[in-house]
């Protein structure tokens, strides 16, 4: 008798070791498409404060002296050894409306959140402040932008 063919352990066996390695691929898929996701996140956030120093620097917006800002409510410290209070803390819908920065799609001002794409990045605070003559811009961490 000609036995041609496999066995049905020899298929079984095929098909849970393609089961392991398409396991491992889509957690190492789905694992790089969160860390995409992520510095696709960061790099909007930079540009947002790159737009608000641009904005800073025409607007010529000048931090206070430290004594001053104690006296604020709005102050914040940003860096080891100083706190600076500002002047100037806009959202970055503002910097769309000013011409400083563009929303991701044609035709729509919204910037969309990559890491939850209902959420917008409008609404995020962003402080300008002057350091050594030098314009400088961070987002606020306020829950309404960088959870």
């Amino acid at each position: 008798m000609n036995n041609k063919g496999f066995t049905l352990v020899e298929v079984l066996s095929v098909i849970v070791v393609l089961g392991i390695v398409i396991t491992i691929t889509s957690v190492g898929i789905l694992h790089s498409n969160k860390k995409v996701r992520a510095n696709m996140f960061n790099n909007k956030i930079l540009n947002i404060e790159k737009a608000a120093v641009l904005f800073g620097q025409d607007a010529n917006i000048a931090d206070f002296q430290y004594d001053y800002c104690l006296s604020l409510s709005d102050n914040v410290c940003n860096g080891i050894n100083k706190c600076y209070c500002y002047k100037e803390k806009i959202k970055a819908n503002d910097l769309i409306n000013e011409g400083y920065l563009k929303g991701d799609e044609e035709g729509n001002n919204d910037i969309i959140d990559p890491r939850d794409e209902t959420k917008k990045l409008n609404n995020c605070d962003v402080v300008i402040y002057e350091k050594y003559g030098k314009k400088y811009a961070f987002v606020l961490d306020e829950g309404n932008c960088k959870k």
